[in-house]
């Protein structure tokens, strides 16, 4: 996953208690790999959301399941997977979960579709939503409700989608302009209100919009201007 600069999306007149929740939802729409660790054993995973929930969908061992300690039944998962070297003194805090993994039908749950747009096949057969229990982004500690989240783009993200999946050559310079690597053979493969994601042949990269957009037409009018700003 490559991190690409962010545009501030802090609104004076949210309250204050709704930063942190922003934020610590902005970081996770934004990374597509975390480190997961479960006691002594830690994994760098590539992870999608669950549109529905905003849990974190990964591809797991089965050892995953049969942990029977409290150590092994509790996870945490770290966002970013590794600190920007170049990133600012003042940049957010890394984003942990401590997160509860459980299995999903991988022939059935959307999230396993999305895994495979992003990631391609999965290493293993079986997957696991990770559902969060708590986060701590810094010295806020956010609990499992302020994090529950569904995406407000979720019915009409096929037909955004299709929008900047049409002219992948401008695709490719927007992404450019935007500030990201322009990308080999692009292909959009999510958008969110904080942003979009593109696969490249390497790789995923985040692609935020310049305000957090939470309805079909500010979605729309958000990547038009994407687009028209490479033309």
């Amino acid at each position: 996953m490559t991190t690409h600069p962010r545009p501030n999306h802090d609104d004076p007149r949210q309250p204050p208690r709704d930063l942190p929740r922003d934020h610590a939802l902005r970081a996770l729409h934004a990374a597509a790999s975390a480190l997961h660790r479960c006691g002594e054993l830690t994994w760098r995973r590539p992870f999608v959301l669950d549109p529905a929930t905003a849990c974190p969908v990964v591809s797991v061992e089965p050892r995953v399941f049969d942990a029977a300690g409290p150590d092994e039944r509790e996870h945490l998962f770290f966002i970013p997977d590794e600190p920007a070297l170049d990133a600012p003194r003042d940049a957010p805090a890394p984003l942990q979960l401590l997160v509860t993994p459980e299995e999903i039908d991988a022939r059935a749950h959307e999230a396993a579709d999305r895994y495979a747009a992003y990631h391609g096949r999965a290493r293993s057969p079986r997957m696991a939503l990770l559902r969060i229990h708590t986060a701590r982004l810094g010295a806020d500690v956010l609990d499992a409700d302020e994090l529950a989240f569904t995406n407000p783009l979720r019915a009409t993200e096929s037909s955004l989608l299709r929008l900047l999946n049409a002219d992948r050559a401008l695709l490719a310079i927007a992404c450019e302009r935007a500030g990201a690597p322009r990308p080999h053979e692009p292909l959009a493969v999510g958008v969110d209100p904080w942003g979009l994601h593109v696969k490249g042949r390497v790789g995923v990269h985040r692609v935020e919009f310049p305000a957090r957009v939470d309805t079909p037409d500010a979605a729309r009018a958000a990547i038009e201007s994407l687009l028209n700003a490479a033309r």
